[in-house]
């Protein structure tokens, strides 16, 4: 499984009162990073997985979509 890291635009959303010219100002989509084990990837998303045990279990998973996606490398290639 490799191991990559993800930058990508993570989706915003809040209860806080904000008017509609603050809001054209100043909301925009964070800028993400994530690192992780790459365990799925199909043509709409791709799945890592984190804090990965001996018997190939993990803890922790996120899925991005592939349009939130900005770019991603390789940081280990694992058997």
């Amino acid at each position: 499984m490799k191991i990559i890291e993800v930058t990508w635009f993570d989706a915003q959303s809040s209860l806080k009162h904000i008017s509609v010219e603050d809001a054209i100002k100043n909301i925009t989509p964070r800028i993400t990073k994530s690192v992780g084990y790459l365990v799925k990837e199909c043509d709409d998303y791709i799945l890592l997985a984190f804090m990965k045990f001996d018997d190939d279990s993990f803890k922790h998973w996120q899925v991005i979509p592939k349009g939130m996606i900005k770019s991603r490398k390789v940081i280990k290639k694992n058997g």
